[in-house]
C-alpha cells in the first residue's frame, strides 16, 4: 500500500429496511418481517436515512469516509437512499452489496468513494450452520491512486440471544470461516497481501472468537512471523479492557 491517509469506518445502521411496501422484499421476507415493519412509513425511513447521513457526512472533519462498512441495511435500493442522501458535493460514492439469506434479510454492503477505491471484484462466503446466518462479504479493492489492491471483509456475526455462552459456537464458526478465507487469500495473493477485516463481530477482542478462531492479535510480531495460519492484527485492542501484558494468542 502507498503512504497514503484513508479514512475507514463501520458502523451498524440496526435494521435499516426499505419501506412496508418494498417491491423487492420476497413473499417470505414479508411474513418475517410483519411485525416488525408495523408503523415503519416512507416518512419513517426518511428521517433515519437523514439522520444517518448527517454523521456521515460529519466523518473524517466533515469530509466524509473514503470507505463506509455498514451492516442491517435489507437491499441495494435502501443503499442507493443512504448514498443520495449524503449530498457531499466532493464525494461520488459507490455501493458494494450482496443479498445474504439471513432468516430477517439484513446485509452487509460498503460505500467507497470511487474516486479513491475501485470496486474490481465480490465474493460472498457462505457459514455453513444447520439454518442459514450471515455470509462473510469480501470485496477486492483498487486504489485510484498508485493501483494497489486492498482486499475488504466485512462481517456481522451471530448476536448473543439465548446467551453469550450459548450463542458462542456460532460465532466461532463464522471466526473459523473467515480464517480459512485468509489462508486462501494469502495462498493466492501471497504474505503481503493487504486486507482489511471490519464488522460488527457480537464478540470482545480477547473471546475465543476472534483471539483463537479468527487468529487475531495485538503482536505485530505475532502477525509477521505467521506461517501457514496468517494472524490479524486486532486494531481495538487498545480499546479493550484487558492488561497492558502478552495476550498469549
Amino acid at each position: 500500500m502507498p503512504k497514503n491517509d484513508y479514512y475507514v469506518a463501520w458502523w451498524n445502521v440496526e435494521n435499516l429496511f426499505d419501506t412496508a411496501k418494498s417491491r423487492s422484499r420476497s413473499a417470505k421476507l414479508k411474513r418475517v418481517l410483519k411485525g416488525e415493519l408495523k408503523g415503519w412509513t416512507a416518512k419513517v425511513l426518511k428521517a433515519k436515512l437523514a439522520r444517518l447521513a448527517e454523521v456521515i457526512r460529519y466523518m473524517h472533519d466533515g469530509k466524509g469516509p473514503d470507505l463506509l462498512g455498514v451492516c442491517e441495511v435489507e437491499n441495494l435500493k435502501v443503499m442507493e437512499k443512504l448514498v443520495k442522501a449524503i449530498k457531499l458535493k466532493n464525494r461520488d460514492y459507490g455501493i458494494a452489496h450482496h443479498d445474504c439469506e439471513d432468516g430477517r434479510g439484513i446485509d452487509v454492503a460498503f460505500i467507497y468513494d470511487k474516486k479513491v477505491f475501485r470496486a474490481k471484484e465480490q465474493f460472498s462466503h457462505e457459514v455453513v450452520k444447520r439454518f442459514a446466518t450471515r455470509d462473510i462479504f469480501q470485496v477486492n479493492f483498487e486504489t485510484v491512486k498508485g493501483k494497489h489492491d486492498l482486499i475488504v471483509i466485512g462481517n456481522h456475526w451471530p448476536s448473543r440471544i439465548g446467551g453469550e455462552k450459548d450463542s458462542a459456537p456460532y460465532r466461532m464458526l463464522a471466526a473459523e470461516t473467515l480464517s480459512y478465507w485468509m489462508e486462501r487469500i494469502t495462498e493466492i495473493k501471497g504474505k503481503g497481501a493487504a486486507v482489511l477485516i471490519m464488522g460488527d463481530f457480537n464478540d470482545e477482542p480477547d473471546d475465543y472468537s476472534l483471539k483463537d478462531y479468527a487468529n487475531s492479535t495485538r503482536s505485530t510480531d505475532q502477525v509477521m512471523s505467521a506461517r501457514s495460519v496468517p494472524r490479524l492484527f486486532n486494531l481495538m485492542w487498545p480499546l479493550c479492557s484487558a492488561d497492558d501484558g502478552n495476550d498469549g494468542s
